[in-house]
């Protein structure tokens, strides 16, 4: 771990660094992968309008719950390696040090590496749905225990409760989302429906979870306060998951 000035100095910049051997990776499988029966056929030259417009004319309720289901994917996530860090860290509630809390943060998200895999097989077993919402479910459940783990002022029970949410709870949610979602689109629109519905699920749960805890704090003085806005955000998007079909095609 760094210091906080050699962290602003160069530090900062190491997991960028890093990401090259992702992308590289990225690029070897996207090469190696064969492509489905859906997508050649999609891919015969044919004369259409834009992707995006026949997505949104013809699977508007199917854009709508794919954001839902990704609502708790980015809102839980965010309150775990974000809003999580300020308040463990704030002197006025835990006043833990930085350093510490960071490391519990990077342990989960290193266990959770191998534990997205190990969901995405695991809703080939069961179903992704099935997954999917139970992940959801006990995620909302586990929020509560979660936060009274990090109240305690331990930094061992703060990585304990990270260890479950994010790194396996949230993982049951996480992993198979690539699956459900591509298999509730035609492969005509697959691309263009999935980014409306995963940027809307994104902005919606992510971009303002660390603002919208903050002013549950502030307004309920208590942690129970966003805990049951990551439980109501999971109900959200299990309800979601239930309500969205397969499609072939």
């Amino acid at each position: 771990m760094t210091t906080e000035e050699q962290f602003r100095s160069w530090g900062w910049r190491l997991p960028f660094v890093a990401s090259i051997l992702l992308i590289a990776l990225a690029v070897v499988i996207q090469l190696l992968l064969e492509e489905t029966v859906e997508f050649r056929a999609a891919a015969r030259p044919q004369r259409r309008r834009s992707p995006v417009v026949d997505a949104v004319r013809d699977h508007p309720r199917q854009i709508l719950l794919a954001a839902g289901c990704y609502l708790a994917i980015n809102l839980t996530y965010y309150v775990f390696i974000t809003f999580v860090v300020a308040y463990a860290t704030n002197d006025a509630i835990l006043g833990l040090p930085k350093h510490e809390v960071l490391t519990a943060v990077l342990i989960a998200s290193a266990i959770e590496l191998f534990a997205l895999p190990a969901a995405g097989w695991l809703s080939d077993l069961v179903g992704r749905r099935t997954v999917f919402a139970v992940g959801a479910l006990l995620l909302g459940a586990w929020s509560f225990a979660f936060w009274a783990l990090v109240d305690t002022g331990s930094i061992g029970l703060l990585t304990l409760g990270l260890v479950v949410g994010l790194s396996l709870l949230h993982s049951l949610m996480y992993g198979p989302q690539g699956a459900l979602f591509s298999e509730a689109f035609s492969a005509r629109v697959r691309y263009s429906a999935l980014s409306l519905g995963i940027q809307v699920g994104s902005v919606v749960g992510g971009a303002f979870a660390p603002f919208l805890a903050t002013a549950l704090l502030s307004g309920f003085g208590s942690s129970t306060a966003i805990a049951a806005y990551m439980a109501l955000g999971c109900a959200v998007s299990a309800g979601c998951t239930a309500a969205l079909r397969r499609r072939v095609g």
